[in-house]
């Protein structure tokens, strides 16, 4: 598990955080070794196993913990917000890598955030979660051109929602008569797909979300 305070022993070298937990269960001492050194250079950090985490930057800091995580091989990761202390810049920085070493090292990471770029740009599949029940679980382009409710849509951040009622359906869309009289075709999907949105519903009364580019007036 990766954490957002890091949480490493500050008493300790690198190579003794990492390699603590290998003491604790008896391995010897060349395979602890081995395996650390593998570990740090995963994340770019291979050379730092004297000094210790008061010594490194924020972002360094953040790589050992990750490299922490990897030592073991386990078969899942979990990291809770682990890039939340961390500038703009560095934070983009380390997405990236977190995301190649997921990758390549083909290992399941559950990664929690409250960024909506961070989940769609890090993310296979996005599972949108509000008062701990799922709203919605897709890729990130479904999440964005087919949200199943307003607080999906919401989440998206880009999105038009405008109450009206639904007066008809099209091929790719619905034809919604606006509370002030205006008529609008809402939610067209991309050709080629089957599955038409009419709408969903928000205090009881229909509404449209859709992005910006997908609301247009009708007639």
């Amino acid at each position: 598990m990766v954490f957002q305070n890091y949480a490493l022993f500050p008493y300790m070298t690198i190579a003794e955080n990492l390699s603590f937990p290998f003491e604790v269960r008896k391995i010897g001492r060349s395979e602890r070794e081995s395996k650390v050194a593998r570990a740090l250079d995963m994340v770019e950090m291979g050379g730092s196993e004297g000094r210790r985490s008061a010594q490194l930057s924020g972002g360094q800091q953040q790589r050992v913990a990750l490299a922490r995580a990897l030592v073991f091989e386990p078969e899942l990761v979990l990291m809770d917000e682990p890039l939340g202390a961390l500038d703009k810049q560095l934070r983009e920085k380390l997405q990236f890598e977190i995301t190649r070493l997921a990758h390549d090292l083909g290992i399941p990471t559950v990664y929690v955030t409250h960024d909506q770029t961070e989940a769609l740009t890090m993310s296979d599949r996005v599972a949108v979660f509000n008062d701990g029940r799922i709203q919605q679980l897709a890729p990130p382009d479904e999440l964005y051109d087919k949200p199943q409710n307003n607080f999906v849509a919401q989440f998206i951040g880009e999105n038009n929602t405008r109450a009206g009622t639904v007066t008809g359906l099209t091929g790719d869309g619905a034809v919604v008569q606006l509370g002030s009289g205006e008529v609008i075709k809402a939610c067209v999907h991309p050709p080629g797909t089957d599955r038409v949105q009419t709408g969903t519903f928000a205090g009881g009364r229909p509404s449209a979300d859709c992005g910006s580019e997908r609301v247009h007036r009708h007639g």
